[in-house]
Parts: C-alpha cells; sequence; structure tokens
C-alpha cells in the first residue's frame, strides 16, 4: 500500500457495539492511537493484511502440484534427486537396525571392498 493511499482518506460511518467503541475510546484516550478512525483504519489493515496472506497461501497450495512438477523437470530438481537417491542408497548399505534393541549399528560386510551403489545421471 502506498503512502498516498493511505493519507487519502474520505469519511464514513461505521457502526460500532458499545464494548468496541468503550475499547477503542481506551486506546485512544490511553495515547496509543490518535483517533477512533486511527484504531479502526489499523484494525482493518491488520484484518486484509492476514485475509491476504490466507489468500496467498491458499492459492500456493493449490499450484503446489504442478510447482513440485515443474521443478523435478529441470535439471535443479533432477540433481536433487539424484542427490537424494544416492543418499538413501548409502544409508541403506551403512545402517542396520537392531530388532532385539532399539540401538542403530552399522551393518557388517562379507566383502571389504564393498562400495555403496552412486546413481548418476545422464542426460541424453
Amino acid at each position: 500500500m502506498s503512502t498516498d493511499s493511505l493519507r487519502r482518506t474520505k469519511v464514513t460511518t461505521v457502526s460500532l457495539n458499545y464494548d468496541l467503541l468503550n475499547k477503542t475510546k481506551r486506546l485512544v484516550e490511553s495515547g496509543d492511537y490518535s483517533s477512533v478512525s486511527d484504531v479502526v483504519s489499523t484494525a482493518l489493515i491488520k484484518f486484509f493484511s492476514e485475509h491476504d496472506t490466507e489468500q496467498i497461501t491458499q492459492e500456493l497450495r493449490d499450484e503446489l502440484p504442478s510447482l513440485i512438477s515443474e521443478f523435478l523437470q529441470s535439471s535443479d530438481g533432477q540433481n536433487l534427486l539424484i542427490s537424494l537417491l544416492n543418499e538413501k542408497v548409502q544409508w541403506s548399505g551403512i545402517i542396520k537396525s537392531d530388532k532385539n534393541n532399539s540401538n542403530v549399528r552399522k551393518s557388517t560386510s562379507s566383502s571389504k571392498n564393498e562400495q555403496p551403489i552412486i546413481v548418476n545421471h545422464i542426460d541424453e
């Protein structure tokens, strides 16, 4: 919101119940706000700010599947997948869960030269 749009005002009438009006007047009397209009304007700015955020969040949720799909088709997305797959393959060869005890230990290998499988991506 530009400062010009914040400065321009139009007089309008707003009906408040007595409780809201009294709370608003107390805020003005405390010096936190300069007028009832200032309190109402601040409340509306906060309300619309939160509403806009909720709307943007929902729009992002709606777009998320296509954004993820686009990313995974890009070279950065493919490189990320390869990196994650390599990490998973390495961990699955190193870590083994002991069912008799909740500790995690290194798996024993029959061959000392056994290497984790590395997945490489080749662009065609």
